[in-house]
């Protein structure tokens, strides 16, 4: 049943904007097929199957459909066996496993290069010089805030250390510490690897660059909820009573605590001060109820009307984004409403 379910939402055309653009699915399959690459890849350097190096060459060109950022699968797959073989594998058997994968990398950058060319405009500009190590700096800070905040941090310039980092180096020093170095290196390997390409952008808007990289940081932080988790082995939970009680509690605290940050993102979405650092698709869903509200109200009957657009700026100005931004309008059969 859950199969059968999961698929007619999947593949219904009605719920497109739900699963592809809300969930940046383009984003989730590229980490898939990216992680199924690197598995495949050092199983095969490992044993040597011709089924695993298929299997990898075959998830990488899906994760290069997918996104672009994940090109440099390759030398993650080759970092990555060198941490978990340590030399206990045969030059001959890493180049019959990567020759594939750098192939198609050739063929690719090829096409990047020649074909369709690197962004020298717009938001995805790329550019080489002092923006890489400020985007560094606000990706590892924004590691496990990945959506939010990405464009305002980089767009104001708050390249500082943050508690963002605190927490990736506290994760990261206290996985060693329960000799993980091994899993560590793994973690940090995925983000620099998933990072690299976006690294270039000059006017980084897009928060969904990390969600790839974002994996080796769940990744580490997992870990130490396992560790935590396998505390609750010491906790007996006998009665029925007991497993009663503490169930309620936890659904009080994780409603208690969803409940108080739907009523916090209304709060920073209602202020204007504050607005642009709240949930934007909660923001969108708001500014669209005011103006549909405010056409109502202003154009009286809509019972006739066939088309609504709304667009920012001024009617003037058609339906391109302009200044200054607090201006919504909304046309309607002929007639604009501020």
């Amino acid at each position: 049943a859950a199969y059968v379910a999961t698929g007619l939402f999947a593949l219904n055309v009605g719920y497109f904007h739900a699963i592809g653009w809300i969930s940046c699915i383009q984003q989730l399959m590229a980490t898939l097929f990216l992680l199924l690459s690197i598995r495949f890849g050092v199983d095969a350097m490992a044993h040597g199957g011709r089924r695993d190096r298929f299997c990898s060459v075959t998830a990488y060109l899906l994760a290069l459909l997918s996104i672009e950022q994940t090109f440099l699968a390759p030398v993650m797959i080759a970092l990555i066996a060198l941490l978990r073989l340590a030399g206990r594998v045969e030059p001959k058997r890493v180049a019959a496993t990567l020759w594939p994968h750098f192939v198609l990398l050739a063929v690719y950058s090829a096409m990047r290069i020649f074909w369709k060319g690197t962004p020298d405009s717009g938001i995805s500009q790329f550019h080489y010089s002092t923006n890489i190590p400020a985007n560094v700096a606000v990706y590892l800070g924004a590691m496990y805030n990945f959506w939010p905040k990405i464009g305002d941090l980089i767009a104001s310039g708050k390249h500082a250390i943050n508690s963002g980092m605190y927490v990736l180096a506290l994760v990261g020093l206290y996985n060693i510490a329960r000799w993980r170095v091994g899993h560590v290196l793994f973690g940090l390997c995925f983000i620099v690897g998933a990072l690299l390409p976006a690294l270039p952008l000059r006017a980084h808007a897009f928060y969904y660059h990390t969600y790839a990289a974002g994996f080796g940081a769940v990744f580490l932080i997992g870990l130490v909820f396992d560790d935590i988790f396998g505390l609750l082995r010491y906790v007996r939970l006998r009665t029925v009573g007991t497993q009663m009680i503490v169930a309620c509690v936890i659904v009080v605290v994780f409603a208690g605590f969803s409940w108080k940050k739907v009523r916090w993102n209304e709060e920073r979405v209602l202020n204007p001060k504050t607005s642009r650092y709240g949930s934007f698709v909660l923001r969108r869903a708001i500014i669209a109820e005011r103006t549909w509200d405010g056409i109502q109200s202003k154009a009286g009957d809509l019972s006739g009307v066939t088309e609504v657009h709304i667009g920012r700026g001024s009617p003037e100005d058609g339906l391109r984004v302009a200044e200054p931004r607090d201006l919504y309008w909304a046309y309607c059969n002929g007639i604009a409403f501020k």
